[in-house]
């Protein structure tokens, strides 16, 4: 796999929680707005179901790879 890809991928996969400050108010509790804080959500009933590369370049060229959640 390119670098790049990997860092990509490294990034969707971070499953750190927002602080409480730093939270938005949507009329979900607040324990379900820290659960769905994470790039990567994963909770028993909801979460990330896959992640995916797309990159075009100037000439055309283009990369594509996706990482599917079961």
């Amino acid at each position: 796999m390119a670098p790049h890809r990997k860092k990509f991928f490294e990034l969707l996969a971070d499953q750190t929680v927002a602080e409480d400050d730093r939270l938005p108010s949507t009329g979900v509790t607040l324990e379900q707005e820290r659960a769905l804080s994470p790039i990567f959500i994963k909770t028993p009933g909801y979460g990330t179901r896959c992640s995916t590369f797309l990159r075009f370049d100037r000439n055309g060229e283009w990369e594509f790879e996706e990482r599917v959640f079961v």
